[in-house]
């Protein structure tokens, strides 16, 4: 078969160059004669070696392709490194396609044509998602590279000034500021699909870290101790918590969806080489 999930290995996890099945012994073509349907094998045959040259010399690349794909959907390869080598073997991937969509197909081989064509097809989509998810991390991350610093400034100013309460609540003006400024610079990223509900839950992780520490403040200059200890425990609570975990697990098994697609579109070639079997050996 031309394209087919690899024996044994994960699902969905790549594409793999093989040879394709439709072929006769000599002894079936003996006597064979005028029949058309040796011309139609014939080119059928031809075909398919022709893809088969392209895909054996594409393997490296296909290779690559599921073990970072794999690699990623794990969580294992991430940020900049993500994004910069499956950037390279997207780029290698369409290459790929165009030399598979570049074979002129026979009349009886067209079906065959399209079903590879779509699987590479999905293959690039697993592709376009890493790299934009890939590429969103390293843009997070740049966004919310101010959060440690205000973290620690806040900390150090209330701890020495723990009998000024104007110095404790400037101090939180200045974080809440800060929190302001980090705030807008995660709204204008533009995350996937995938992704936009961990991003929605950041976004809301830092308003409400924001409006308690507002609180905070007021509760510090009104002399409210009770109030004070309420929402300095809920400030800790909500700047101790990860951003949902549950979102970034959502968004990683919508990614696995991607691989999914592209075990589907591989059995379809699968599906379509078996039926040429049957046309032109007389069995599957």
């Amino acid at each position: 078969m031309i394209v087919e999930r690899v024996r044994g290995s994960r699902p969905g996890a790549g594409l793999a160059a093989r040879r394709v099945a439709v072929a006769v012994v000599a002894a079936a073509m003996v006597g064979c004669g005028s029949d058309p349907l040796d011309a139609e094998r014939d080119e059928v045959i031809r075909y398919i070696d022709a893809v088969n040259a392209v895909q054996t010399a594409a393997a490296p690349t296909l290779d690559a392709a599921r073990e970072t794909y794999g690699r990623f959907a794990e969580q294992k390869l991430t940020g900049i490194t993500a994004q910069r080598r499956v950037e390279a073997i997207e780029r290698r991937l369409q290459g790929v396609r165009g030399q598979v969509a570049a074979v002129a197909a026979p009349a009886p081989a067209t079906r065959l044509r399209a079903r590879t064509l779509e699987a590479y097809d999905a293959n690039a989509a697993i592709a376009q998602q890493t790299v934009l998810m890939a590429r969103y991390a390293v843009e997070e991350k740049r966004a919310l590279g101010p959060l440690p610093t205000l973290g620690r400034r806040l900390e150090r100013r209330l701890r020495t000034r723990a009998d000024d309460p104007s110095g404790q609540a400037s101090a939180l003006s200045a974080y809440a500021a800060g929190l302001r400024r980090v705030h807008r610079r995660v709204l204008r990223l533009r995350p996937p699909l995938l992704l936009r509900p961990a991003r929605d839950a950041q976004v809301d992780r830092l308003t409400r870290s924001r409006a308690i520490a507002l609180r905070l403040r007021s509760a510090i200059l009104a002399r409210d101790p009770e109030t004070v200890v309420e929402l300095l425990d809920r400030f800790e609570a909500v700047n101790r918590r990860p951003v949902s975990r549950r979102a970034l697990k959502r968004a990683f098994r919508n990614y696995r969806e991607f691989h999914e697609a592209l075990g589907y579109a591989e059995r379809a070639v699968h599906t379509e080489t078996a039926r040429l079997n049957a046309r032109y050996l007389g069995h599957d």
